[in-house]
């Protein structure tokens, strides 16, 4: 519904061949939209959790309601030998090293670059705290100089956040002959400050998150399942 009504994009004219596209936020995003992304957060996370579970439970030294609460994939902001770690001990030794591969680790890679660390940094923000969002705004150009389309000057501002009650944020400001050129623009809502995946965009966050984890991880440890 937001993504219908919660905005608007439109053209003010500056002269006969001149006008600004603007964009302006008119509605406040959904209230629902923290729940959902943090569904999502939790959801991912816990699949992590699970297929160290499901691994764990090959091992026939698994059997009692305490073993079952041991398994779980690490993740650790700091250097740590997690060989010997509680939740992955009921792992066979390559199961355990593939483990170990895949968990973030900082002399490998920064932790901000690790998938699997920024999913479960933000998922552990999400357990505490409201994780903020905010719309971003971009404009979109194309075909420019083919068929009639012809340009004296195109001035463009950039990606623009939008929000709720203040004035419309310039996109371009566009100055000639624009009878073929094709203008778009794309709304999508971004990580708000203060997180550590702050203006990144949501949906193609999940769904590298989704993604790592189903072709990377999961390909990875499926032979010992």
């Amino acid at each position: 519904m937001w993504r219908r009504e919660g905005y608007r994009v439109f053209r003010e004219p500056q002269a006969s061949r001149a006008f600004t596209l603007y964009a302006e936020m008119l509605k406040p995003l959904s209230e629902a939209l923290p729940l959902v992304v943090g569904d999502a957060l939790h959801d991912l996370r816990d699949s992590l959790d699970h297929i160290i579970f499901a691994i764990s439970q090959k091992n026939p030294a698994m059997v009692t309601p305490k073993d079952e609460e041991s398994p779980q994939f690490p993740v650790h902001d700091v250097v740590v030998d997690i060989q010997g770690e509680r939740g992955i001990k009921f792992l066979n030794w390559q199961a355990s090293a593939e483990v170990c591969d895949l968990a973030p680790d900082p002399l490998r890679q920064p932790n901000l670059q690790h998938s699997i660390w920024l999913l479960d940094a933000l998922n552990n923000r999400d357990k505490h705290r409201e994780v903020a969002f905010k719309p971003l705004a971009r404009p979109n150009i194309s075909s420019l100089g083919i068929g009639n389309a012809q340009i004296d000057s195109l001035e463009i501002f950039g990606d623009k956040t939008l929000e709720l009650g203040a004035k419309p944020v310039a996109l371009l400001v566009f100055r000639g002959s624009l009878l073929q050129a094709q203008m778009t623009h794309s709304v999508s809502v971004i990580f708000d400050k203060g997180v550590e995946l702050a203006d990144r965009e949501v949906i193609s966050t999940l769904q590298s998150f989704h993604d790592h984890i189903r072709d990377v991880v999961f390909q990875r440890l499926e032979p010992f399942l």
